[in-house]
């Protein structure tokens, strides 16, 4: 005892009661050796006298352990910070696709439609009737009344859909399976292909060539529209069209010259479109 006084209070242990005066506030203590010593004083009856012990235990070891589990907990809190926010960043980017998808489904049904209706207003194609119908169409998808359709319309669809308007749809080579996230985003490319084809270009004729490729898929779009002039400038559709194909690991690749081309390059199918 005479030596840890020593260590702690730089003196040797002339009184037990200083000594403890010293320690009382503090009777855990590490010494520069690095060992951890923790005092106790107890009271005693010894031959009708009261004395007092003071003991002290190196609790090196369980002092050790105490700070690796303080340092544990704090990794793990660290840690659980993180996947709060990583669990909070899925549920935002998860709501952030849904309400794309949504946009984008409405600006290429109301883009449908718009054409539909200037065909029938310039007397070259259909039918009162019709135009009346799709707009009734936009409507219920606009209220939010298509709770049970089918999610993704097909290409059979969009190929009804273009001969409305006077544009053959043809496809060729190997597409992504239906119901998957791949084959959604190669018809939100042909549905931003056509609008923009009967929009800007002029065209009747709409290629979709699909490829498999090592990595994933390849899904070109071509038309016989007129030549663009110059570098496409990416509305609100293409631009909508990249942002989903990218968050999806895919790559989207416009050229103008010589003719009009878009090109989806997509990973293969992580999963199935409920």
């Amino acid at each position: 005892m005479d030596e840890l006084s020593h260590l702690i209070t730089g003196e040797a242990l002339l009184n037990a009661n200083d000594f403890w005066k010293t320690m009382e506030l503090q009777p855990i203590v590490t010494l520069e050796n690095g060992r951890t010593w923790s005092f106790e004083r107890v009271q005693m009856e010894m031959n009708g006298k009261t004395v007092y012990q003071i003991t002290g235990t190196d609790i090196t070891e369980e002092a050790r352990l105490q700070w690796e589990l303080e340092r544990d907990n704090l990794r793990l809190k660290a840690m659980n910070r993180r996947l709060r926010q990583y669990g909070q960043d899925v549920q935002e980017a998860t709501r952030e696709k849904e309400i794309l998808r949504a946009k984008t489904r409405v600006h290429d049904e109301i883009g449908q439609v718009l054409l539909q209706t200037r065909q029938f207003l310039s007397g070259t194609l259909g039918d009162a009737e019709s135009v009346c119908a799709a707009w009734r169409q936009n409507v219920r998808l606009l209220l939010g009344k298509y709770a049970d359709e089918q999610h993704v319309d097909t290409f059979d669809q969009l190929a009804r859909a273009a001969c409305a308007i006077g544009v053959t749809i043809e496809r060729r080579g190997i597409l992504p399976a239906e119901g998957t996230e791949n084959a959604q985003l190669a018809e939100a490319a042909a549905h931003e292909c056509l609008t923009n084809l009967v929009r800007h270009a002029g065209g009747t004729r709409l290629e979709i060539i699909g490829e498999k490729t090592a990595s994933g898929w390849r899904v070109r779009y071509l038309n016989d529209g007129s030549t663009p002039s110059g570098p496409i400038v990416e509305g609100s559709g293409l631009s909508a069209l990249r942002t989903r194909t990218e968050a999806a690991g895919g790559k989207m690749d416009i050229e103008y010259a010589p003719r009009f081309e878009l090109t989806l390059a997509l990973p293969e199918e992580r999963q199935e479109i409920p």
